[in-house]
């Protein structure tokens, strides 16, 4: 968890040391589905139906995913087992592309007017 998710449930349980964060009136005592509290959230809060819960896990995982590179962590987090599933939230940029190879050292034939070396003899372009 975030610290802010942290915090924000250490104010939830406002010096409370027993029970539930989030109690309900269910037979449980205790709030049973995410999904449920989320749409009631939306609503009370007055948030278009067009966010849903989903977006915000997979906004999540999108942004983890570019920050990182990592996509056996985004599986950890998310609880996926198989990188194919996990695969959707990598969303490549051309920009990474533009920037990497922008940032490769240009060779000495091209800076001082040289037709280029060839790395394989094979290559004719």
């Amino acid at each position: 968890m975030s610290e802010r998710v942290i915090a924000a449930l250490d104010t939830r349980r406002n010096d409370q040391t027993e029970g539930w964060v989030f109690p309900s009136d269910s037979v449980t005592g205790h709030m049973g589905s995410v999904a449920r509290a989320f749409e009631e959230a939306r609503e009370a809060a007055g948030v278009s139906k067009e966010v849903v819960l989903y977006r915000a896990r997979h906004t999540l995982a999108t942004k983890v995913m570019g920050a990182s590179g990592d996509l056996s962590l985004v599986m950890r987090a998310l609880g996926h087992t198989n990188a194919q599933a996990a695969m959707i939230y990598q969303h490549p940029s051309l920009e990474n592309v533009r920037k990497i190879v922008n940032e490769r050292p240009q060779p000495a034939s091209k800076k001082q007017g040289l037709l280029p070396v060839r790395h394989n003899p094979r290559h004719t372009a």
